[in-house]
């Protein structure tokens, strides 16, 4: 008999990395032990973080072990054999992160897990920046110039950051993230990340942590001068909802939703749908041949995985507790 399938909740997964901070327990509501806490993985599928399933029928099953049995169900068509394939963390960042590249997907001598990513504000970050990309003309040896001369920054494209606001980082792009920033991450089921600089920062043990310069300078796109920053495009105005989009590369398609009303979402074949909610409450109601009906509230910060093959209803939740009662906004991630 198949798995049941409803929208899935997962328990967060913590890393207390050196730069993080103390917001996203106090922001959206968590009840968490003082310390660090950097990265808020939301959804992933690795040994080094699994998510786990926190309520209904299939509570403590991982997403690995979902993966592998309700297969194209839950993903999609569009996503072939193998763990799922994409990760979504918050980011709270109280130390400037290190100036780091990933390996790119269209490198065939890449070294480690491919990886692009997309970082989308959650706040305001009053004078933060995000650095992404580097300036025109900036060549390998003048950035290891910059580098040994402590002034990297002058070699690096670097952009406000307001709420909202959405930075695009393939494969083979350096960027780095100021004190400050709150950011969703959206990004490739990798890991591997070479830190080229880490700003003169020592870790608690008060040694340096290590760089990864060779491979870093290798896995750099010189080439790589486009502007990191998104401009959304309105796809579609109708009473209740507006939908934005964020971003459609290769690898994942990211939408913002306000609504104002009930906006059905209906079983896409192709692929499974993540709901984060941004600002307001939302919920999810779900009912199909293939699944019982079942109903799922989130409030901000909260994240929720769709089945490909489950038909879905959204709307805002009145009682969310917060000031936005009468709208929500969502972003849904697609593959």
């Amino acid at each position: 008999m198949p798995l049941q399938l409803y929208p899935l909740t997962f328990d967060p997964i913590y890393k207390d990395y050196v730069w993080g901070g103390e917001r996203i327990g106090a922001m959206y509501q968590r009840n968490l032990r003082p310390g660090i806490y950097a990265e808020s993985w939301e959804i992933a599928c690795r040994a080094e973080g699994m998510s786990r399933v926190n309520a209904g029928s299939l509570a403590g099953v991982t997403l690995e072990e979902l993966t592998q049995r309700a297969g194209a169900r839950l993903t999609g068509t569009a996503v072939g054999p193998g763990p799922f394939p994409l990760i979504v963390k918050i980011l709270d960042v109280a130390q400037r992160i290190s100036l780091q590249v990933h390996p790119r997907v269209d490198d065939p001598h890449a070294e480690g897990e491919a990886k692009t990513e997309l970082w989308y504000a959650l706040t305001g970050m009053g004078e933060s920046r995000v650095f992404a990309g580097l300036k025109p003309g900036t060549t390998r040896a003048a950035f290891v110039e910059a580098l040994q001369a402590k002034r990297i920054e002058s070699v690096l494209q670097s952009f406000p950051v307001r709420a909202g606001d959405a930075f695009f980082i393939p494969g083979g792009r350096v960027h780095a993230a100021d004190a400050g920033c709150l950011l969703l991450e959206v990004q490739l089921n990798s890991n591997t990340t070479f830190r080229l600089h880490d700003w003169d920062r020592l870790a608690a043990q008060g040694e340096a942590r290590p760089l990864h310069l060779d491979q870093g300078l290798r896995a750099t796109n010189w080439e790589d001068t486009q502007s990191a920053r998104l401009v959304p495009r309105l796809l579609g105005h109708e009473e209740g909802v507006e939908r934005w989009g964020i971003v459609s590369c290769p690898h994942f398609q990211v939408e913002k939703v306000r609504l104002s009303g009930a906006w059905p979402c209906p079983a896409d074949p192709r692929s499974f749908r993540i709901l984060f909610v941004t600002t307001g409450g939302l919920i999810v109601q779900s009912g199909g041949a293939q699944s019982g009906s079942a109903e799922v509230r989130l409030r901000a910060g909260q994240t929720c995985l769709l089945p490909a093959a489950l038909d879905a209803r959204l709307r805002p939740a009145e009682d969310s507790g917060d000031p936005d009662v009468d709208r929500a906004e969502v972003l849904i991630v697609t593959r």
